[in-house]
């Protein structure tokens, strides 16, 4: 099964109650930014996704949207952004003792 969440604050509350260190897969949370190309626009969407497994396979997804980058001056404010979540995903991880947090996304089987 795969729960979606978009908000930091709801994913983390949510982590803490239901994936305490002891019920996630090997303590690892997977947390990476994802560029995607704009369909229509010289720009790429940026997205941190965070995703974690509990030892019944389920995955826990974040797709927090962060905003367009445009490749220029303005774009300093949304890595800006971006790291200000990723730096909160990553605090909560160490407060939940997962041992591990690495790149990339758990995936659901197919």
């Amino acid at each position: 099964m795969l729960v979606k969440f978009n908000d930091v604050g709801e994913y983390i509350e949510e982590l803490k109650k239901e994936f305490g260190w002891a019920h996630v897969d090997r303590s690892i949370m997977r947390l990476t930014g994802e560029r995607k190309r704009s369909a229509n626009m010289p720009t790429y969407h940026l997205t941190v996704v965070a995703t974690i497994k509990n030892r019944d396979g389920d995955i826990l997804r974040l797709d927090k949207y962060i905003g367009e980058l445009w490749d220029m001056p303005q774009d300093a404010q949304l890595l800006k952004d971006y790291e200000a979540v990723h730096t909160m995903l990553t605090a909560a991880a160490k407060d939940l003792h997962l041992e591990d947090i690495r790149a990339g996304v758990f995936a659901l089987e197919v």
